[in-house]
């Protein structure tokens, strides 16, 4: 099979997207073979695509070992949850000046979705909890949140709409663990809905600091939930007890 800049795209865009969604565990090898066979390419183009994942910081090469889906340590979570704040903030407002009604009816599509989920979830044993209902509501959340940022900007795909769904995989390495998806799910889906529904209303009002404050306050309320749990389950608290501010000094002084 020729070798293409075609196929590296498409090879790189494949693993990125299973990433995503939620599809590769953290810690999970990646084979090349396996994937070359998947996606009916040869083993080059995956290669390649593992080694910008890899720059990405999304992947880890460990040298004469292989591509590993990359861990994440409480610390690079928090600075992770802080900047995912500071970007999509950013774009909210943006986004309240300029959102179009056909934006707008695609997020209430979306929401619309994770109603439907909810009400599965509610209903749901633990079983289900653990299989597809996880990763079907953090589709739907990815989407809205991705929506949310593409619609600050004027181009289609906007280095800051990459950046930000780079965010949500890595996002996704630290919110896998069984005890997240089975005990939290319920909840964080019911209050998810809600919040969701709020900043769209306030995105649909046009007001840029209502939906900031909103969209704020969600991001804060997931990120107390992620590394409570995220921290318990590392056997560290050091993330946890740290002050927003004190993250966003670190990040700020890049």
């Amino acid at each position: 099979m020729p070798l293409t800049k075609n196929s590296k795209k498409k090879v790189y865009d494949a693993i990125w997207r299973k990433l995503l969604v939620g599809e590769l565990k953290p810690g999970v090898r990646l084979s090349e073979t396996a994937l070359a066979t998947e996606l009916g390419v040869s083993r080059t183009p995956v290669r390649e695509a593992l080694n910008q994942l890899s720059r990405d910081g999304l992947v880890e090469s460990i040298p004469n070992t292989g591509t590993y889906v990359r861990k994440l340590d409480p610390d690079e979570v928090a600075e992770l949850l802080d900047l995912r704040e500071l970007l999509e903030v950013y774009s909210i407002r943006r986004a309240a000046r300029r959102v179009t009604e056909i934006q707008l009816d695609e997020m209430r599509k979306t929401c619309q979705v994770m109603e439907s989920v909810r009400d599965e979830v509610i209903n749901a044993n633990v079983k289900e909890l653990e299989g597809t209902l996880a990763v079907r509501w953090r589709v739907s959340e990815v989407a809205f949140h991705a929506s949310l940022v593409d619609c600050s900007s004027a181009k289609q795909v906007s280095p800051i709409s990459r950046l930000a769904r780079d965010f949500h995989i890595l996002l996704n390495l630290c919110m896998r663990l069984p005890r997240d998806r089975a005990s939290m799910l319920r909840d964080r889906v019911t209050s998810g809905v809600r919040q969701h529904q709020s900043i769209l209303e306030a995105l649909a009002e046009r007001n840029p600091e209502k939906a900031a404050n909103l969209l704020r306050d969600h991001i804060r309320d997931g990120r107390r939930h992620i590394l409570k749990n995220y921290d318990s389950e590392n056997g560290s608290h050091s993330s946890s007890e740290r002050s927003d501010a004190s993250a966003l000094e670190k990040i700020l002084r890049y």
